[in-house]
């Protein structure tokens, strides 16, 4: 499976890399550190998944996830952020990602979140 983590913050995004190594085997996982990047990524590589950071320079996470559910639907996105508002909850999932990850990331969180969606994943 193609797995891109799109975070600002290189602690954040090698964080969220061993973390899926940890809990996932199989994973080619690749790395942006905004939204532009991640959208030349995106378009090469076209992942299953994608791990969203929402607060970025360049071209947020909401940016980058409202162009990611009209030009590339079958992508799995994940949000991941230190604060999710009751607002910013509602934004996203009207913007179509599949799940949220608070911050920091733990394994257990992690696989939570994951398995679900990997699981209806196989069925299809």
């Amino acid at each position: 499976m193609n797995v891109l983590v799109v975070d600002d913050s290189k602690l954040a995004r090698l964080t969220l890399i061993k973390s899926l190594h940890n809990v996932f085997n199989d994973l080619n996982i690749g790395e942006a550190e905004n939204g532009e990047v991640a959208l030349l990524l995106i378009k090469q590589i076209i992942p299953e998944m994608v791990f969203l950071d929402l607060t970025m320079p360049v071209m947020n996470g909401y940016e980058l996830l409202e162009i990611l559910n009209k030009q590339f639907p079958s992508i799995q996105v994940i949000i991941v952020t230190a604060d999710i508002q009751k607002g910013s909850k509602e934004r996203i999932d009207k913007l179509g990602a599949k799940g949220y990850i608070q911050k920091p990331i733990t394994d257990i969180k992690l696989k939570e979140v994951l398995t679900p969606i990997i699981e209806s994943q196989a069925h299809e």
